[in-house]
């Protein structure tokens, strides 16, 4: 573990309790593996284990660093309530995704221009078709969707997605791979985005970092 990498004085810490994250920062380190922080709570009560043991993370540029730490005991010093905690794992990094995928449903259209569709008047005219789907995740450089229609693999299309009532981006992509979802006739399709601009990656990271933001406000 390089020494860029430890946490330090002032350090956000997340607390992993049960399926929620919990916040706090690092107010004195007494050793390598003994520190306090701010007492973690969550809605006004100190977070509750067995063993007072919990999950730590913290992030860093090239992905996120983790440990098990244990909460020794709370106490009040002034006006600030603090906790004592000891690490009792090693440090653990986690390399970060190249692109953050960001969970959120926004309306797509989707239109495939079929070689072996051919229509009857003209064999040399492709029938082009449209269909309509959500997204199930978005990232910089590809989209999840979910529809009612099967995409083979390597298939190119031309998705418009519908960022906010009154904007949206259109993008090529092509299919990486689909999944049935069970007893529901939708399938799940991931699509990377092809012949993207310098351009078009930007906006589409500007809109995923203001969701992300927004995210954060509302916790």
């Amino acid at each position: 573990m390089n020494a860029i990498e430890n946490y330090e004085l002032g350090e956000v810490f997340e607390i992993q309790v049960n399926k929620r994250i919990v916040r706090t920062k690092v107010q004195e380190i007494i050793s390598d593996t003994e520190f306090i922080v701010l007492q973690p709570t969550i809605n006004g009560m100190p977070i509750r284990a067995e063993d007072n043991e919990f999950t730590f993370l913290y992030h860093r540029k090239n992905g996120c660093v983790s440990f098990r730490a244990r909460i020794l005991y709370s106490y009040k010093e002034g006006e600030l309530a603090l906790s004592r905690v000891v690490r009792v794992s090693e440090l653990k990094r986690t390399q970060r995704r190249q692109f953050y995928r960001l969970p959120i449903m926004l309306g797509v259209t989707i239109s495939i221009c079929d070689e072996n569709d051919k229509t009857s008047g003209d064999e040399h005219k492709e029938e082009t078709r449209f269909y309509k789907g959500k997204t199930v995740d978005l990232s910089e450089n590809s989209v999840k969707i979910c529809c009612y229609k099967k995409f083979a693999k390597g298939t190119k299309l031309i998705v418009g997605i519908n960022l906010t009532e009154s904007d949206s981006i259109l993008v090529n992509a092509e299919v990486l791979f689909y999944e049935k979802l069970p007893d529901s006739g939708l399938y799940n399709t991931v699509l990377l985005f092809a012949e993207q601009s310098e351009r078009e990656k930007a906006y589409i990271r500007r809109y995923i970092f203001k969701q992300q933001s927004l995210m954060l406000k509302r916790r």
